[in-house]
């Protein structure tokens, strides 16, 4: 239901934002830490999309045949499980993002800015998704 791929895609769009930002400013290298956390806190961002996503589109997915571009990825109908599994377990990954930034900030490894787009960009995702 997290759809793997296209984890690995926003990884590779992470990865190509930090050589973007370390080629701008190599005298002031970025802790590893940071990077990593960063990481970590955006691909829960896409996970708990993705989630979300899956109990929006689980009535979809029911009723019609799948497609690459239609639905859900079509898990949760294969499960038998209902749409307040995905979503219980998006508010999850959500409050963990929410508590990861603001310890984040408040950590000074993310910038106060980085923090708001990274929440905004969760709030935005999920709002879509739903």
């Amino acid at each position: 239901m997290a759809r793997p791929q296209q984890v690995a895609l926003v990884v590779l769009v992470y990865a190509n934002g930090v050589l973007l930002a370390t080629w701008r400013s190599a005298p002031q290298a970025t802790p590893a830490g940071a990077l990593v956390g960063g990481l970590a806190l955006v691909v829960l961002v896409a996970v708990a999309a993705h989630l979300a996503n899956e109990a929006a589109d689980h009535e979809t997915d029911r009723l019609t045949r799948r497609t690459p571009f239609s639905g859900g990825s079509g898990a949760l109908v294969a499960s038998g499980l209902g749409p307040s599994v995905p979503l219980a377990a998006a508010g999850t990954v959500a409050a963990v993002v929410l508590a990861g930034a603001v310890a984040a900030a408040a950590g000074g490894w993310l910038s106060t800015t980085a923090a708001l787009v990274l929440l905004l960009g969760l709030a935005g995702s999920l709002l879509y998704s739903l």
